[in-house]
């Protein structure tokens, strides 16, 4: 009992010794990425995406159908 005990703690140590970082908050991904954009001459497109999502897999669908890679790379959002 006290093996297992003492295994389950190591466990939990462990998990949360290697814990994933924080993501950087949404205002300071979005301010870099408007400075690169300014940067670089191009547009921003914001992008909220869910994986049980319906119409989120439509748009991937949308997205990279030829037509509208087209579209983008006229626009220069490449």
């Amino acid at each position: 009992m006290k093996k297992h005990l003492l295994l389950l703690v190591l466990i939990f140590f462990a998990a949360t010794t290697f814990a994933q970082e924080a993501l950087p908050a949404s205002d300071a991904v979005l301010k870099q990425a408007y400075a690169q954009a300014k940067k670089e001459n191009k547009k921003v497109l914001l992008i909220f995406h869910a994986s049980w999502c319906g119409w989120c897999k439509k748009m991937d669908a949308s997205l990279n159908d030829p037509t509208c890679k087209k579209l983008f790379r006229i626009c220069n959002w490449d």
